[in-house]
């Protein structure tokens, strides 16, 4: 599991707060979902690394620290007064 990546809020900005880790974490104790919150749910695993690297030049590309292979989903998915409605994403 790539522990130094999250999943995170859409609104003005394309990444802002709250940061959704993928995995337990004191920061979002308590965090609550409220209606008409927009998130990026982002699932992101390797192999066997626990972090990535960057290339110089490429800031969109990321690769696992080790070398492993990587895999990453992303879900935007509207919080509504009935539960949830995945906005974009895999949904089969």
């Amino acid at each position: 599991m790539i522990k130094n990546l999250t999943g995170h809020g859409v609104g003005i900005d394309v990444h802002e707060g709250p940061y959704i880790y993928n995995r337990p974490n004191a920061k979002v104790k308590g965090m609550a979902f409220e209606t008409n919150m927009v998130v990026a749910l982002e699932p992101i695993t390797a192999i066997t690394s626990n972090s990535f690297i960057e290339k110089p030049g490429n800031a969109w590309n990321l690769y696992t620290e080790q070398g492993d292979l990587g895999a990453q989903r992303e879900y935007t998915v509207v919080i509504t007064p009935d539960g949830h409605e995945i906005l974009a994403g895999i949904t089969d």
